[in-house]
């Protein structure tokens, strides 16, 4: 995609239709090149001084082709406020040149008001005899076919951004059918403890191996089974609570207990 590049705000005969963002494009080369051409500089009208120039030119070509290439990779056409600084950057005992640019990429279209001007004046041009039917037909063409052809890519534009959407869109519903067949083998015990931990996962930071050690099980306990009591005590954010039953439950220290607890959460993710 060819790419305007241009130091204004605005471009003549367009329209921008989308900022895309800032971007920035850097060539860097050793400080000494230029030195040396400098070292030999006879005459300030011919000699190195054309060399000097012609490497100049280089970098300036290269740094807008850098940033040609960045717009286009934003979906841009065109760069605007575009500015150029040319820089000695030293340090260590090194010296380096470097050329930075900068500029907002946008999108821009053939400004349609300026195009159904132009058509009227082509009208009254021909009603007042001052264009010949042929010329006419020919500057109208011209006209029209310029904005077909941005029509044609804005179209095309418009196509590609909805078939990335519809991707995007099917990725989703598929993994929201995978994860509503896998949640359709779960047991009522198993879906439950998902959702506990799911939902208590930001809250893990409240239990500790001191804390499990210290804490007390509550008298009351809910569950049919040690993993059922487990997850509904840290239903009720009672973390180091759960710890402490399972210290119980099983014989082991804090330590493990601490670390059954985290494998939970660790396993859910």
């Amino acid at each position: 995609m060819s790419v305007i590049i241009v130091n204004t705000d605005r471009i003549a005969h367009y329209s921008i239709k989308e900022y895309k963002g800032l971007v920035t494009a850097n060539q860097v080369v050793g400080a000494n090149l230029f030195a040396d051409m400098f070292a030999g500089l006879t005459d300030i009208v011919g000699g190195k001084s054309g060399a000097y120039r012609e490497r100049l030119d280089i970098l300036y070509k290269d740094v807008k082709k850098q940033l040609s290439q960045k717009a286009a990779e934003l979906g841009a056409n065109a760069v605007v406020g575009f500015r150029i600084d040319f820089d000695e950057v030293s340090g260590k005992g090194k010296s380096m040149f470097m050329v930075t640019c900068i500029g907002t990429a946008v999108v821009i279209e053939p400004d349609r008001y300026e195009m159904y001007e132009k058509l009227h004046n082509l009208n009254v041009y021909l009603k007042d005899g001052l264009l010949t039917q042929e010329q006419y037909d020919f500057e109208k063409n011209l006209i029209e076919s310029n904005n077909e052809n941005f029509l044609a890519n804005d179209v095309k534009r418009r196509a590609e951004m909805m078939e990335e959407e519809r991707k995007r869109q099917a990725e989703l519903e598929a993994a929201q059918e995978e994860e509503r067949q896998r949640r359709a083998m779960m047991t009522e015990e198993e879906a439950r403890k998902k959702d506990v931990i799911s939902e208590k996962s930001e809250n893990l930071w409240m239990m500790s191996p001191e804390g499990i050690e210290s804490a007390e099980v509550p008298y009351t306990l809910k569950g049919n089974t040690m993993d059922e009591v487990i997850i509904n005590l840290i239903a009720e954010d009672k973390f180091n609570e759960a710890g402490k039953y399972y210290m119980e439950e099983t014989g082991l220290d804090a330590e493990s207990s601490y670390d059954y607890i985290y494998k939970l959460f660790e396993n859910n993710e």
